[in-house]
């Protein structure tokens, strides 16, 4: 029994060891680490408790003498404990600061130190001195003034953390009241029942109950907590939870002064080789950010923003937000900052859009080569449209030398004459035009006829389909009902139209570009009907273009379909794709298809796609208009 009472008593005197030892270089870590602050105050109700009990496995003065000590420590030490894990617990911010706390431990530690070094201050009531001394002589004599100071402290501690909790039932009812009432009574029950015992107020008590009521404090206070977690998450001490953010925080004065960090903070500006751990001051560090500071608008709530470091080469980009410390809603002592690293994402767009701006440059290459393609196929068409104005002109001027010789200029002659060469002429400059305005780039949006484009179009391709036997036939409707005008190009040099009423098919879009889609794909018709004349059945085939327009409310639909054959199913849907061709070598490149998509999608805002019918294929564009 000896032996084990010895090892209780070293464990003992290390506890108490330990606290007085936490007690002198944890107060800043007490500040903030209410897990700390309950640990201890267990630890304090334990030394307590068994202090109690050894006190009494002794009869002799100088042995049960060692125990008061020991456990006049766990009495000292415990209500103020009690007050910081009580406060914590509810999120009182009252003893947040250093100074509350020093000034509450303050007379336990001048007590603690009394008590050890001057036997005539053992401070509270001891069963085996009161048994020689007598209470009155005790408290005369034994307690002194000094005793009577701590009793009515302690009690002060007590009635404080009892109006802590209460406060914190008051405001936040359903989650303190199921614990509350447990923590009250875990806390008075031990005082009360140790009064009631050392006064004798009760016979009914022939032991000391204060290790019994230990017990029962600690169960109570063990219910209490299961009773409610959820206020456990205030215990986390407030600096681990700065330390396992990911972003740097840091509390800096209005001077750019920094007073406090997390572990980010300063691992970041490790990595970035900046002075952070021997400056602490933002403009020897981070400059950028000192002038973000200083110039931040004293009545804001707070502030974001995007800031750059720049050290060695190396840039990082920040997302900062500036919140003020305020006291009473006046000027703000200083600022809470958060920086989060966008470094990797700031890159990625920067990345993104580089890599963006250089598929716009190399689609405009496209396009551009697109065009050229186009070009050779409108320079052949113009070469052939201005063969027959041409050959008007030579023969006018043929028959003007032999009116000459023969005398047969007159003024009828000439004015006749003269108004044919000039209507040849005439039209010699209006296809000029139209081959000028067919390549001249769409710089922004506007308001055209769709009908009137499809007709620039046809007016400058269809001699060159004719030549080919290839017919080409535009209707336009603005409802299934409502033919405006259908044309059917019967010959060279004859058009048929039949207007029938309606408005003009006017959309918003970029004319230039549709105009492009539109030869892409009637080219694309042209190739697909001659390869289909290069086989046996169809040598005489008669080539058919139809091109369909409905103007609807929500939409409007371009439909052209040839009796070219179609595209063979098991490369249907890679005709869109870039450089991708059925053409023989040299005869295209393949980029027609994919430009047209590209335009129909991307700048018009529509839809296209292509399907085989029963003669052909069927090119369908959808937009809105």
């Amino acid at each position: 029994m000896l032996f084990f009472v010895n090892i209780a008593s070293y464990l003992l005197i290390a506890g108490a060891l330990m606290i007085i030892i936490a007690l002198i270089a944890g107060i800043r870590s007490l500040k903030q680490n209410s897990t700390l602050s309950m640990i201890f105050l267990f630890a304090a109700l334990f030394i307590w408790c068994g202090g109690n009990y050894f006190e009494w496995q002794f009869t002799g003065f100088a042995e049960a003498s060692v125990w008061v000590k020991i456990k006049y420590i766990g009495i000292i030490l415990a209500p103020p404990f009690w007050l910081l894990f009580s406060s914590q617990y509810t999120g009182n911010p009252f003893l947040s600061r250093t100074p509350v706390i020093i000034a509450v431990f303050a007379i336990p530690i001048v007590s603690l130190g009394l008590m050890l070094t001057n036997e005539a201050h053992s401070l509270f009531w001891s069963g085996v001195t009161t048994t020689v001394y007598g209470l009155k002589t005790f408290y005369r004599f034994r307690m002194g003034v000094w005793g009577n100071i701590h009793l009515f402290y302690s009690y002060s501690m007590l009635l404080w953390s009892g109006m802590i909790l209460w406060e914190a039932v008051q405001r936040f009812p359903k989650k303190f009241k199921p614990q509350v009432v447990l923590f009250l009574a875990a806390g008075i029950l031990p005082w009360i029942l140790s009064i009631i015992y050392r006064l004798r107020i009760s016979a009914s008590l022939p032991f000391d109950p204060t290790a019994a009521a230990f017990g029962a404090t600690a169960l109570l206070a063990i219910l209490g907590l299961i009773r409610n977690p959820f206020p456990l998450l205030r215990m986390m001490p407030h600096e681990l939870i700065l330390d396992k953010m990911p972003d740097a925080v840091m509390i800096a004065g209005i001077d750019g002064s920094v007073s406090e960090s997390n572990t980010s903070a300063g691992r970041i500006f490790t990595e970035l080789k900046s002075k952070f751990g021997e400056m602490t001051s933002l403009s020897e560090f981070f400059p950028e950010l000192d002038r973000v500071v200083k110039s931040a608008v004293p009545g804001a709530p707070f502030s974001r923003g995007v800031i750059d470091y720049t050290r060695d080469n190396d840039v990082r980009h920040f997302d900062y937000s500036l919140y003020p410390i305020l006291i009473a809603e006046k000027k703000p002592l200083g600022y809470l900052i958060f920086l989060h690293d966008i470094t990797v994402q700031r890159n990625a767009i920067l990345q993104a859009l580089s890599e963006q701006k250089k598929r716009e440059e190399h689609e405009k290459i496209m396009i551009q080569q697109s065009k050229l393609a186009g070009m050779g196929e409108m320079l052949g068409a113009i070469a052939h449209q201005w063969r027959q104005p041409l050959n008007a002109l030579g023969l006018l001027l043929q028959d003007l030398v032999d009116a000459y010789h023969y005398g047969e200029i007159d003024k009828t002659y000439l004015e006749k004459n003269v108004g044919t060469a000039m209507s040849q002429i005439e039209f010699l400059s209006h296809t000029i035009d139209d081959f000028r305005n067919f390549f001249k780039p769409s710089k922004a949006q506007e308001v055209f006829d769709l009908s009137a484009m499809i007709r620039e179009v046809l007016s400058l391709i269809t001699a060159q389909f004719m030549k080919k036997s290839i017919f080409i036939t535009a209707e336009y409707r603005h409802s299934d009902k409502d033919v405006r005008m259908v044309e059917n190009r019967l010959s060279e040099n004859a058009v048929e139209y039949r207007e029938e009423g309606g408005k003009p098919l006017d959309i918003i879009g970029f004319p230039g570009e549709m105009k492009q889609v539109m030869l892409n794909i009637l080219n694309n018709a042209r190739d697909a009907i001659l390869e289909r004349r290069k086989l046996k059945d169809f040598r005489k085939m008669e080539g058919k273009i139809e091109i369909k327009v409905v103007r609807r409310k929500s939409e409007v639909k371009i439909e052209i379909s040839d009796n070219g054959g179609g595209v063979p199913y098991e490369i249907v849907d890679r005709i869109f794709e870039p450089y991708f061709s059925t053409k023989d070598e040299g005869k295209g490149i393949g980029i027609g298809l994919y430009m047209s998509k590209m335009i129909i999608e991307k700048h018009l805002g529509g839809k296209i796609r292509m399907e085989n019918t029963p003669d052909g294929a069927k090119f369908t564009i959808e937009m809105k208009p």
